[in-house]
């Protein structure tokens, strides 16, 4: 088991302290890799030493993505620890020495983490060793001889301030647990990923192009929803596709759907409603311009059979 205690900003923490967020982009300002943990290990988040080396809470980690800056606040919006994109960026700025580039078209290290909790502020506790050399932060890991004890006992004291709360989610039927040395388990199940992770993922199953259209161009292009959210659709690729915005908002509506064969169907009611829609029309019919390599993020039918009987205005 690999624990990593990262150097957070103070900003970045008080301002996702105070939401309600499931996730959030720990985001680093330079494109540095982040190979430190794998999916679903601990990352815990350590205050600098202006406020006492304190550890205030943590979360899963999901995956490592370099992006821009603009395309990691339109996927993870507030959860990137700012109220907008432009206090983003004048975060961001505030640890780039070259101040004259521009930030919002520049790219960042983006570690997403799923399942995030924070301590109440009795409850916080001093992070072990020292940090007077360390800029980024310290993997702890039980099978190094040296961080091995620290790693077990950052572990006990998450436990033992999380008692009685749900640290591991969404675990399978067979509620897999990996055991480690000394006794010590944690869950390997899956970890409650929500809209910034699910955007990302689903962009990079479609290759970042609409799956009816073949758009390319990022500001447009959405991550939707086959099953919403609000009727218990899940934050999975094959329960979503990317499409450009003006697409996404005629599947929502029910104009657009997509046939079991991955074929695109316009509803009469679009020119019935609306006396238009002759561009949409021309894709009626047609194969998916993109999809996903990997047959198991294809739109599931599940999803699609559901989206044809209770969206689609046929």
């Amino acid at each position: 088991m690999k624990i990593f205690v990262g150097i957070t900003d103070g900003g970045w923490c008080d301002f996702l302290r105070d939401g309600s967020y499931t996730e959030v982009n720990f985001w680093k300002p330079s494109g540095k890799p982040f190979k430190a943990i794998s999916k679903g290990e601990l990352f815990l988040f350590k205050l600098k030493a202006s406020r006492g080396h304190m550890i205030v809470g943590g979360g899963f980690f999901e995956e490592y993505r370099l992006m821009s800056v603009d395309w990691a606040w339109r996927a993870f919006e507030c959860e990137n620890g700012a109220h907008n994109l432009a206090e983003l960026c004048e975060r961001i700025g505030k640890y780039r020495v070259n101040s004259t580039l521009n930030i919002v078209d520049s790219q960042i290290g983006c570690i997403m983490l799923s399942d995030v909790f924070w301590l109440d502020e009795k409850d916080w506790f001093l992070a072990p060793g020292n940090w007077n050399a360390i800029v980024t932060g310290k993997t702890f890991d039980t099978d190094d001889q040296g961080s091995s004890d620290d790693c077990k006992w950052l572990y006990d004291q998450i436990k033992a301030r999380l008692s009685g709360k749900e640290l591991f989610s969404e675990q399978s039927p067979e509620d897999l647990i990996l055991p480690i040395s000394s006794g010590y388990t944690i869950g390997t199940a899956k970890h409650r990923i929500g809209q910034g992770v699910f955007s990302v993922r689903v962009a990079d199953a479609y290759h970042h192009r609409c799956a009816i259209t073949g758009e390319r161009t990022m500001p447009v292009l959405q991550a939707a929803h086959i099953k919403p959210v609000s009727n218990n659709g899940p934050y999975s690729v094959p329960n979503g596709m990317l499409l450009r915005s003006d697409i996404h908002t005629l599947f929502d509506w029910g104009y657009i759907t997509v046939t079991d064969d991955l074929r695109v169907e316009v509803s009469g009611r679009l020119h019935d409603d609306w006396k238009n829609g002759k561009e949409y029309y021309a894709f009626h019919g047609k194969k998916l311009a993109v999809i996903p390599d990997l047959v198991a993020l294809r739109p599931a039918l599940e999803y699609l059979d559901w989206h044809h009987e209770h969206v689609f205005r046929g």
